[in-house]
């Protein structure tokens, strides 16, 4: 027909149009894309944010990382109704204060110790307190990752950013070499670098990181000490001030000429107080002099997180062990042993304080450091035996400086465990104390390792509590435990505190009926060199023959 389009052509021409309007698509469609590219990479943006930001489970527990706890990074746990904050408040303890404490977010304005923010459990807080918590951790740029067992996601552990370990180059100068992703100071003639010998620089955080006893920009202030102390007999004269040696060197005896110590309280004793250990004579003086490290090795190195780990047994009732290792330096005393408690008291050793009783015990395989008392002769035998070994222990001996520091701030003679208190407030920034001064009211083992052991003296260990307390109490050291202070006030305070504390375990304690009830204190190994000689007697009496 004509005038009448074919099928063929109709359908030509419907196809041509369809063609066209694909092309006309195609080309706004690629006009757009610049603007669809933006906009879906502003919701990836923004979904990843809003994930990051509610993600609140974070923690830092990392088994090399050399940390301060695992709670930093994550809401601290409530203690009595309240949030611990490093010792500095309590709900329900007669000295108004909270004891226990750890790392969160907040920095104490007392003792360094990182401390919760203790705001309440609105929504809006806790998400301001997480939020800076990331902050910190953001800060550190030492984010680590693992793979979870179950399904495969990863989850970020963050280290403590307050985690650091420094040694100082030279006593005269500010310079300091540091670990864990911290800078010398030395790269730098920076004057905010410069932290003197009571600090070192954190590049994590860029700031010096004082000792406790110390504050100012450059750790170059001694921080007062609370007006309370000067109304507590065994306070009255307690200061942070120290400038000597930590430990005896050779340097400072050849400076000396001699080795002698005055130890207030023995002004009744025939040398009056005053003891020349080792004199000016030849040969002993250059011999003795050879046989010690060139500097105070102690006194050169600056911890950020310090644990000081004492024997009680209540440290059976916690599983704290990993806590306790990931501090950058532990502290434990005497015989205490690690092996078989690792759980409750971890396995890692820096400094292993002893005194003459125990001064033989050294847990094989370990890299632990053993530092002796030095207020008398026998330090000194001590020392040339350990100089004539094969394998020699790392060992150092406190300097008369340290030894004078302790005598004259305390009215009374100091135990091992708080020499290693008051050396760790010198040099570290937090210090955290666990298995200390835990009263029998805790139902605890005087030594959580012998079921046997009884106090040394009763009456000293009162008077050292009272110095503990008043120190956790203004927030120089933190309790790992809780109760502490409650189970020195009374039984039914110390029974509440328990009860109302989850992580409180009651324990099975051994049985005491083969222990001689007329016991006295003692030590577990006897010094090496009157082992030697006991054998060497008997070896003369049996033909040569060891019995």
């Amino acid at each position: 027909m004509l005038g009448t389009p074919s099928k063929l052509s109709r359908s030509s021409s419907s196809s041509s149009s369809l063609s066209n309007k694909k092309i006309r698509l195609k080309k706004s469609i690629a006009k757009c894309l610049p603007f669809l590219g933006v906009i879906a990479t502003l919701v990836f943006i923004s979904e990843y944010e809003f994930r990051d930001a509610e993600n609140t489970t974070t923690t830092t527990r990392r088994k090399d990382d050399g940390g301060g706890g695992s709670s930093f990074g994550r809401s601290s746990p409530l203690y009595r109704g309240q949030k611990y904050s490093g010792g500095l408040r309590s709900e329900g303890s007669t000295f108004g204060y909270n004891y226990y404490g750890g790392f969160s977010s907040a920095k104490s304005s007392q003792s360094g110790v990182i401390s919760s923010s203790g705001v309440d459990d609105d929504d809006d807080a806790k998400r301001a307190e997480d939020q800076h918590e990331r902050l910190l951790g953001g800060e550190s740029g030492n984010d680590d990752t693992y793979d979870d067992d179950d399904d495969g996601r990863k989850e970020t552990k963050k280290m403590n950013p307050y985690s650091l370990v420094a040694t100082i180059d030279d006593d005269d100068s500010d310079d300091s070499s540091s670990s864990g992703g911290n800078t010398s100071n030395s790269d730098s003639n920076d004057d905010s670098r410069k932290c003197g010998k009571h600090g070192a620089y954190s590049e994590k955080l860029n700031k010096c990181l004082c000792s406790v006893l110390y504050e100012g920009t450059n750790c170059d202030r001694v921080k007062p000490m609370p007006l309370e102390f000067k109304d507590i007999d065994c306070l009255k004269a307690f200061t942070g001030e120290f400038e000597g040696d930590l430990a005896i060197n050779r340097d400072r005896v050849l400076k000396d000429k001699q080795v002698a110590v005055t130890l207030p309280g023995k002004e009744k004793d025939p040398d009056g107080g005053y003891r020349v250990l080792v004199p000016n004579e030849e040969p002993l003086f250059s011999q003795f002099a050879k046989i010690l490290p060139k500097k105070d090795e102690i006194g050169r190195a600056f911890f950020g997180t310090c644990a000081v780990v004492g024997s009680s047994g209540i440290v059976l009732n916690y599983d704290h062990g990993s806590d306790i290792d990931e501090h950058d330096m532990v502290f434990r005393f005497n015989s205490a042993p690690t092996r078989g408690f690792e759980k409750h008291v971890g396995s890692k050793t820096t400094y292993r304080i002893t005194n003459t009783q125990n001064w033989g015990f050294h847990e094989p395989k370990t890299d632990e450091s053993i530092l002796i008392h030095f207020r008398a002769k026998s330090a000194i035998k001590g020392l040339f035996w350990n100089s004539k070994q094969k394998k020699p222990l790392k060992l150092y001996a406190f300097a008369p400086d340290f030894v004078e520091y302790v005598a004259q701030k305390v009215n009374f003679l100091a135990t091992s465990g708080l020499y290693g208190i008051l050396l760790a407030l010198q040099r570290c920034h937090s210090v955290s104390v666990y298995g200390f001064q835990v009263s029998t009211q805790h139902g605890a083992l005087y030594h959580y390792y012998d079921p046997c052991d009884v106090p040394a003296n009763v009456e000293r260990d009162d008077t050292e509590w009272i110095v503990i307390r008043e120190l956790a109490r203004h927030g120089f050291i933190t309790f790992a435990e809780p109760c502490v202070a409650e189970c020195h006030e009374t039984k039914d305070a110390c029974d509440a505190c328990k009860k109302e504390n989850d992580n409180f375990k009651k324990v099975k304690l051994p049985s005491r009926a083969k222990c001689d009830p007329n016991a006295v204190s003692k030590g577990h190994q006897e010094v090496p060199w009157r082992a030697e000689r006991r054998q060497g007697r008997r070896r003369g009496a049996t033909g040569g023959r060891v019995l």
